[in-house]
C-alpha cells in the first residue's frame, strides 16, 4: 500500500513540474496544425526548434502557462536578428514591438510580415490611408502597395525613416546628393538639364521646368512644393493646396486644355506652358 501510494505521488509530482513537451514535435496534426500551413515559416519553426524562442515554464504542457518566451521584447529577436544601429529608429522595433509587423511563427506574406503590402503599414499610419482614398493620382510605391521603396522599415539616418537623403526645408539649393532618394526611381538628368525633348514632360517646348524649378538661385523648390508625396487631388501628383508655409497653405491649380497646361498657383502669376511648342 505504500509503495502504490508514493507511486501516486512521484507520477502528480512529474505532472506538475516536468512538462511534457518537445520542440521537435509541435507543429503536427495533432498540435498546432495551422503553423505547419503557413507558406513562410519562421526559421525555427521551419527547423523543428521552437526552443529558440519558448521554454518550460513548469507547467503540464499543453495547457495555460506552460511555456514562456526565453526572452522578452526586441531581446528575444535580438539572439537572432542584428538590431538596427541608425539615428531614426522605427516606433515598433524601439520599443520591442517587433510582433506588430512581424507574424512571429510565419506568413504567407515575404519578410513575415503580418498583412500584404501596404496593408501593415496603414494599421498604423491610417491618415495616409484616407490620403490615398481619396486621391486623384497615387505614387507609384504607395499604390503598388511598397512604402518600403522610400522608408526604411527598421531604422534610417534620414527622417521620416527615408532610404536616402531628401531635403526637409521647403526652399534649398540644389545639390545632387540631396536628392538621392528621387533619384533612386527618377533620373537627375530629369531635374539637370536646362533643354530637353525627351526628360520630363513638364517643359514650355524644350526648356525644361523642373529644371528652372529646381535650379532657381536662392529659392530652388523642393518637390513636395507642387507634389504630394503619397497621393494628391490632382493628376501628376500635384495638390492643390501647398502646406508648410505658416498659416498659410498656397493654392495650385493646374488646368490643361490640349496641348496647353496653365498653373494657376498662390506663388506666381498664371503660367501656360505647352510640350509640342513654346508658349510665351
Amino acid at each position: 500500500m505504500r509503495f502504490v501510494f508514493f507511486s501516486l505521488l512521484l507520477l502528480l509530482s512529474g505532472l506538475a513540474v516536468s512538462p511534457a513537451w518537445s520542440a521537435t514535435a509541435c507543429v503536427t496534426a495533432e498540435c498546432h496544425a495551422q503553423i505547419g500551413a503557413i507558406q513562410r515559416p519562421h526559421a525555427p519553426v521551419a527547423a523543428g526548434e521552437c526552443d529558440t524562442c519558448h521554454e518550460a515554464a513548469g507547467r503540464q504542457h499543453p495547457g495555460p502557462g506552460s511555456l514562456r518566451l526565453v526572452a522578452s521584447g526586441a531581446l528575444l529577436c535580438a539572439q537572432c536578428h542584428e538590431q538596427p544601429n541608425a539615428t531614426y529608429v522605427h516606433g515598433p522595433v524601439r520599443t520591442g514591438r517587433c510582433d506588430l509587423c512581424h507574424a512571429p511563427h510565419g506568413s504567407d506574406q515575404p519578410g513575415l510580415i503580418a498583412l500584404p503590402g501596404n496593408d501593415i503599414c496603414f494599421s498604423c499610419h491610417g491618415g495616409i490611408r484616407q490620403t490615398i482614398a481619396r486621391a486623384v493620382s497615387q505614387h507609384e510605391p504607395v499604390a503598388s502597395g511598397r512604402c518600403w521603396n522610400c522608408h526604411a522599415p527598421h531604422a534610417a539616418e534620414h527622417r521620416p525613416l527615408l532610404q536616402a537623403a531628401y531635403p526637409q526645408a521647403s526652399y534649398v539649393k540644389y545639390r545632387a546628393a540631396d536628392f538621392a532618394l528621387c533619384f533612386e526611381c527618377h533620373s537627375a538628368a530629369a531635374f539637370e538639364t536646362e533643354y530637353t525633348v525627351s526628360e520630363t514632360r513638364f517643359r514650355n517646348g524644350s526648356r525644361n521646368l523642373h529644371w528652372f524649378h529646381l535650379q532657381r538661385p536662392g529659392k530652388a523648390r523642393v518637390c513636395r512644393n507642387c507634389h504630394g508625396v503619397h497621393g494628391a487631388d490632382q493628376p501628376h501628383l500635384l495638390m492643390k493646396r501647398v502646406p508648410d508655409f505658416g498659416d498659410w497653405d498656397i493654392p495650385l491649380e493646374w488646368v490643361r486644355n490640349g496641348p496647353v497646361a496653365t498653373c494657376y498657383v498662390g506663388c506666381h502669376s498664371p503660367k501656360s506652358y505647352g510640350l509640342e511648342q513654346f508658349v510665351p
